[in-house]
């Protein structure tokens, strides 16, 4: 049986993590996913996207008053994230 051996390249990695360079068409699926489900969830429902220390992450949140009671009711954003697959 042959063995197989996979070596990672430690830089690459992390552009691909941060979504730097040749993948930073990865950032726009991301936010174009996390505007998806903000939309599914109804307004009020906001995308912040942004670096943080080892990667590249969205965050939708409910910014407004009844954005957070129709989360806390209904769980409007958790029901929506079939939405952004």
């Amino acid at each position: 049986m042959s063995q197989v051996r996979v070596v990672i390249h430690r830089g690459e990695a992390e552009r691909l993590l941060r979504c730097e360079g040749p993948y930073i068409g990865i950032r726009a699926d991301l936010e174009r996913r996390g505007h998806t489900v903000a939309s599914a969830a109804g307004p009020g429902n906001e995308v912040h996207g942004f670096e943080g220390h080892d990667r590249f992450r969205v965050h939708v949140v409910a910014e407004t008053v009844d954005a957070k009671v129709r989360e806390h009711r209904d769980r409007s954003l958790t029901r929506a994230l079939e939405a952004g697959r």
